[in-house]
């Protein structure tokens, strides 16, 4: 089977007895193996997290419309998170957002706790919220994970006027404007790597939460989205933020790490983010390794290549948010001052006077870092003093 027909086998089952939720789980458990069968063919990565996204989709639709729901027209069903982004693993959470007009009535109320109790029943992992469109200004106001969820929704069913009036409400004109969001992000990953030890390089490392992990990348994107209102890496070439090669290195690494998350929730069966020593060896397998008559080099290769993709993705995370940072907050390009004949520091951060030093004097790659131990008042380097040591 393919991945365009995941939704015909739920269909059949749903529509011959939607009561049957031992059959929904076997069908919704077989269309993981597809999934997975699919991968191992070669199919995209993008292809399957949207294929997994449609199908859930699909349910959902099926059971709002089976309890009713569009009769009660002041509620509005909302994907939120990874899964308001079709970015669904085969055991991702799936979030939601019950939006409401208006209070709901006691027989609402009963039709919305049956709906996601029979969700869980048919054993879908269901996180969710419930509020009213003020409740969710009020929310997304005071907590930037809230309006991080709202700004990466996407509607499901029920009123799309009420979603259409959630989307302008929270715009960046209203509430949370890119220089107040850039910051609370930035504060986000700084104390996300804190919990991680400021390291990539654990043993048993979590490859969406750890530094040069996966949440690296969205927090690039959702600052993007605030700053300039589209949801696509691609706008960090479309602002010339990365050239091509960089670009190139950031979807590939992100598509590898999709590619291990995916295949680690179909060994684990579960959602399971962190390379365990358990699961190290079937990753290594699945992804081509061999020992070749030597113990554990074929861990030991995949775990590099791992470690490789998340240092560079960590890089190019720095890389990526000083030149945010600079376009985001348009600081004084005159406030610069020489620290020496070869080196200068423009708001804090460091840069050779001469662009192509380090190509022309190698080893001043060594130098620049000794200058910014020993200059006070600096506190790292340009974007594009970093992008020409990476080059």
């Amino acid at each position: 089977m393919t991945i365009c027909n995941l939704i015909p086998p739920i269909q059949s089952v749903l529509e011959k007895n939607s009561k049957d939720f031992a059959a929904i789980k076997a069908v919704m458990k077989d269309s993981n193996n597809v999934l997975y069968e699919n991968y191992q063919q070669g199919a995209d990565i993008i292809d399957l997290l949207a294929a997994r996204s449609k199908l859930i989709d699909y349910v959902l639709q099926f059971f709002w419309q089976q309890y009713q729901l569009d009769c009660h027209e002041i509620v509005t069903l909302v994907a939120v998170g990874g899964y308001g982004r079709a970015e669904m693993h085969p055991a991702s959470d799936i979030d939601l957002l019950l939006l409401l007009r208006e209070e709901p009535d006691q027989a609402c109320q009963h039709d919305l706790s049956g709906f996601i109790t029979l969700l869980w029943d048919i054993g879908l992992d269901i996180g969710h919220s419930v509020r009213t469109l003020e409740e969710c200004i009020v929310a997304a106001q005071n907590d930037v994970t809230v309006i991080t969820n709202l700004m990466e929704s996407r509607f499901l069913i029920g009123q799309l006027e009420s979603y259409q009036h959630l989307q302008q409400a929270i715009k960046s004109t209203n509430i949370w404007n890119s220089q107040t969001f850039f910051q609370a992000k930035l504060d986000e990953q700084k104390q996300r790597y804190q919990k991680y030890g400021d390291t990539a390089y654990r043993v048993e490392p979590n490859l969406k939460e750890g530094p040069g992990g996966l949440r690296d990348i969205q927090t690039i994107m959702w600052i993007i989205q605030r700053h300039y209102g589209i949801a696509s890496l691609n706008e960090l070439k479309m602002q010339q933020l990365l050239n091509t090669e960089e670009y190139a290195e950031l979807v590939d690494s992100r598509d590898f790490l999709w590619d291990i998350r995916f295949v680690l929730h179909c060994l684990s069966q579960r959602k399971e983010d962190r390379l365990l020593f358990q699961h190290q060896q079937q990753l290594a397998k699945s992804f081509g390794f061999n020992d070749n008559g030597q113990v554990n080099q074929a861990v030991e290769t995949f775990m590099m290549q791992y470690y490789r993709t998340i240092t560079n993705l960590n890089r190019l995370n720095t890389l990526v948010l000083d030149l945010l940072k600079e376009n985001i907050f348009e600081k004084d390009q005159h406030n610069v001052h020489h620290i020496n004949q070869d080196y200068q520091a423009k708001n804090g951060l460091i840069s050779p006077r001469n662009p192509q030093l380090f190509a022309q004097q190698p080893y001043r790659l060594l130098e620049i870092f000794l200058i910014l131990q020993t200059t006070p008042k600096t506190t790292g380097m340009t974007p594009s003093t970093v992008r020409s040591i990476r080059h």
